[in-house]
């Protein structure tokens, strides 16, 4: 008898600790749910949205003059002492392609490959007379300045220009600007011979732009910032 209500006091005292361990289960799993509903996660997002690129187009208008006659340039017979009327320029921005201020340089390049067929070397020199007389462009206004930016950066550029306080300084295009760079004429040399006939000479207009916030005035240090190359 005794035997038996110590046997049963056993499994009273096994059940009594299993509801207590029980309960004791049940409030930790509900104090941990209950940490995981105050959990929190913070971000901040900051979206950072670029201004408008730089958008630079030229704007050229060429033809030949011969006599009183002015004939587009594919119309006509192009022989040493022909004139070519030019006016190159450039403008800022298109209808619907805004662009940021920028400062601009342009150059032109007379070449031809007359003598690579006799063994020579393209020809660079002489080919075609300016309106001022030289073999080097005239830009049409004091708004240009001739800086060489060396070799690794194209050479000679025309830079469009400003006289700021007695100081040449690179001088800022805005959106929808249009300026000229050249407004005249260039002869194609009279010196010219038969080694040229049916040959090419390519009169190459090129503007380089670059914007004008965070960068350094080109015309302060020639070498910084480079203008980087020319997109293909």
């Amino acid at each position: 008898m005794f035997e038996q209500q110590k046997n049963s006091n056993l499994v009273n005292s096994q059940r009594i600790l299993i509801i207590i361990l029980s309960v004791l289960l049940l409030v930790t799993l509900t104090a941990g749910v209950t940490f995981a509903w105050y959990t929190r996660i913070i971000s901040e997002m900051l979206g950072v949205t670029l201004s408008d690129p730089v958008e630079i187009y030229i704007t050229d208008d060429m033809s030949v003059a011969q006599g009183t006659v002015t004939l587009p340039l594919e119309e006509a017979d192009i022989l040493p002492g022909t004139k070519i009327n030019m006016k190159l320029g450039f403008v800022m921005g298109m209808e619907g392609r805004p662009s940021s201020p920028a400062y601009v340089r342009a150059k032109l390049t007379v070449t031809s490959d007359a003598l690579t067929d006799l063994g020579g070397d393209i020809v660079s020199d002489g080919l075609v007379d300016f309106d001022n007389g030289s073999s080097k462009p005239n830009p049409i206004s004091s708004d240009w300045v001739e800086v060489d930016f060396g070799e690794a950066d194209g050479g000679k550029w025309w830079v469009f220009s400003e006289n700021r306080d007695g100081k040449i300084l690179a001088r800022t295009a805005y959106d929808g600007d249009e300026h000229i760079f050249i407004n005249g004429q260039i002869r194609i040399s009279t010196k010219l011979t038969n080694v040229f006939a049916n040959k090419d000479i390519d009169i190459e207009y090129t503007v380089s732009a670059i914007q004008i916030m965070n960068v350094e005035n080109p015309l302060l240090n020639f070498s910084n910032p480079t203008w980087g190359k020319l997109e293909e």
